[in-house]
């Protein structure tokens, strides 16, 4: 059993096989009367390779990435891959399941609250939990935003900066394998909270993405983001 705070996991991480569970995360209000909230998470792994994990629903109201990684899940063989993939389609499922960028719960944006903590409300556990339980398993990392209704991006990859000048050269080497036309750059020093900073700290290569927005999903920014997984994904092995 996996725990963090509020939440608790039975998921098995180390067998072989294709494994699908939720992040229990204990927090009752007066829109959830009982207690539990489920945070899905799915594990893949044959035999030895690489751990990557792969994340959507960061912020709730940006859906391509959510698309993205649903439609992996549902096509998932774990005897066609080598290596393991951790898979949150809904990172932060309160703000998901309420279509809002920040939680219902807390008003937490999970993006602004890495390394997270087991005292500062349900959204940081969450964090918490990613930095403590998960990251510390992976080789690399991939979370996906895109605009939400306020704001519409340029299909991109979204690149952090770090200090690591070795981890730095793998993070630009992952997004230029993604093969957007474009990657936006942002210094690693103003992004401190961040889920990409956070994995930078841990030793874990990691790029994110920014695909389109406006309140709307597109097949041209599918396509980009799920052609980018793909390939940073074979070129990881």
């Amino acid at each position: 059993m996996l725990t963090y705070g509020p939440i608790r996991c039975d998921l098995d991480l180390d067998s072989d096989g294709l494994r699908h569970s939720q992040l229990r995360l204990l927090h009752s209000d007066d829109d959830n009367a009982y207690g539990e909230i489920w945070v899905p998470i799915v594990v893949a792994r044959n035999g030895e390779g690489p751990t990557v994990l792969l994340s959507s629903g960061n912020h709730g109201n940006e859906y391509e990435g959510q698309i993205i990684l649903r439609n992996l899940i549902s096509t998932l063989d774990a005897k066609k891959i080598r290596g393991r993939l951790i898979v949150l389609p809904g990172l932060n499922a309160p703000a998901v399941r309420a279509g809002r960028r920040v939680s219902p719960l807390d008003g937490g944006n999970l993006n602004r609250l890495f390394p997270g903590s087991t005292s500062n409300g349900p959204t940081s556990a969450i964090a918490g939990f990613v930095t403590q339980h998960l990251l510390p398993l992976c080789e690399f990392g991939l979370d996906f935003h895109s605009g939400d209704p306020s704001s519409c991006y340029l299909p991109c990859a979204f690149l952090t900066t770090c200090s690591d000048s070795s981890l730095h050269e793998q993070n630009v080497a992952a997004a230029e394998v993604f093969g957007a036309d474009h990657t936006y750059v942002v210094e690693g020093w103003s992004a401190k909270p961040s889920f990409d900073a956070n994995a930078h700290r841990l030793g874990v290569s990691f790029i994110s993405t920014e695909l389109g927005g406006g309140g709307g999903t597109t097949p041209e920014t599918l396509s980009v983001g799920r052609r980018g997984l793909d390939r940073v994904l074979d070129w990881l092995g």
